[in-house]
């Protein structure tokens, strides 16, 4: 495979009305490397330290499972739960 299709690009816009936007822009304007040398560190960096997280969470769920009684509800059990417990009368809905 010759070197030029091992490249690809992407295109990245800010919205620098939006505070996180702004923020990433400013910050790439300031940094002396290629902006796509430290574009791909930090989404290197933000998978490893997100994986790294879910395996903690995991280990942390195991450990406590045989203390704490741990409801295995789904987010959307959870949501109808929560959404039956509303009056929404009351909010005016």
């Amino acid at each position: 495979m010759s070197e030029k299709n091992n490249v690809k690009t992407i295109c990245i816009r800010f919205n620098l009305s939006k505070p996180l936007h702004r923020k990433a822009y400013d910050f790439l304007k300031m940094q002396s490397e290629s902006k796509s040398a430290v574009v791909i560190k930090s989404v290197a960096d933000y998978s490893d330290n997100h994986e790294r997280d879910e395996r903690l969470t995991q280990k942390i769920i195991s450990a406590l499972s045989g203390v704490v009684n741990i409801p295995t509800t789904s987010e959307k059990q959870m949501e109808e739960s929560i959404s039956s417990e509303i009056d929404f009368d009351f909010l005016g809905g």
